[in-house]
């Protein structure tokens, strides 16, 4: 927890648990720490900034919060709690080896 008060700016353990609860951050007890995960706590400090984003730029706010995500891991997962559709990226592209398969991806595709 001294490291989560760190990062959130508060002076200790205590305060930071009660910051982790009244934003709605899981805390699990792991043997005798609590922790929380990194994504759920980076989550609830750029939370304030996507509803700023969502108002002041409802058409294109998710563009605008891709560029400033650290990774798309976040940025998926920040969609994900917010129930928006994720945006999903091709992981390899598709190449035919033979007729049948490039019919195929045609008639897929069309």
């Amino acid at each position: 927890m001294a490291e989560v008060a760190e990062r959130i700016n508060l002076k200790d353990s205590e305060s930071a648990i009660k910051w982790l609860k009244a934003n709605d951050v899981t805390i699990h007890k792991l043997l005798r720490k609590f922790i929380v995960y990194q994504l759920d706590l980076e989550f609830a400090i750029i939370k304030p900034l996507v509803h700023d984003l969502q108002k002041r730029h409802p058409k294109n706010w998710k563009d605008a919060l891709e560029n400033i995500c650290i990774d798309d891991a976040l940025f998926n997962f920040i969609l994900f709690r917010l129930g928006e559709p994720r945006i999903g990226k091709g992981l390899a592209k598709v190449s035919p080896t033979t007729k049948e398969e490039e019919e195929l991806l045609k008639s897929l595709s069309s």
